[in-house]
């Protein structure tokens, strides 16, 4: 039987479960398929799914998920005002 630490929010399926909805979103952020208005849409989206498994739990899902998100966005996707001039000529 697993214990849980008091400093763990969630149980290890919990925490599995979340990765599974978050980490296909970072594998596509990482290989450049979405420009970051395109990976921030998606981050909306998982992120809904995300407080549909965990109520209550935004601000933490924002701290570890979310944070994550954005790093990879800023890393690896083209910014909005390169995506949109590309997309003006």
């Amino acid at each position: 039987m697993e214990m849980r630490r008091q400093d763990e929010p969630w149980d290890a399926q919990i925490r599995r479960d979340l990765q599974e909805l978050v980490d296909p979103l970072c594998r596509e952020i990482v290989c450049g398929r979405l420009v970051s208005w395109e990976a921030r849409e998606r981050w909306i989206e998982v992120r809904r799914e995300l407080v549909c498994c965990v109520p209550d739990q935004l601000d933490l899902i924002d701290g570890i998920y979310g944070a994550r998100v954005n790093r990879l966005i800023e890393q690896f996707c083209i910014p909005r005002e390169v995506d949109e001039l590309v997309n003006d000529l």
